[in-house]
């Protein structure tokens, strides 16, 4: 499965506002790269159906509502999709409902 578009999200306004400078100052002018304010928990709100191939989070997991993040997350994964988490420590992950 190839990648056509990256979208970066993160629930604070300074985080994209900084995201967007580096795209500035490393001179990427791509509008397959996106990046905008949204929390993990709103993504079903946000894209579409099982649009996206692959989900990753970077040591923000754990912050995340699980009970809210699953069926979200599990809305927008288009089928044979990936989601990818990484945590400097332990993660709990209650089975999905």
């Amino acid at each position: 499965m190839g990648f056509t578009h990256v979208l970066g999200t993160d629930p604070s306004h300074k985080m994209i506002d900084q995201a967007n400078a580096e795209l500035l100052k490393d001179r990427v002018d791509d509008e397959q790269i996106k990046y905008t304010v949204l929390r993990a928990e709103e993504v079903d709100s946000f894209l579409a159906r099982k649009s996206v191939g692959l989900i990753t989070a970077g040591v923000a997991a754990h912050w995340f509502d699980q009970s809210r993040v699953w069926p979200g997350l599990s809305t927008v994964l288009a089928p044979g999709g990936t989601i990818a988490f990484w945590v400097s420590g332990y993660l709990h992950l209650r089975q999905p409902n």
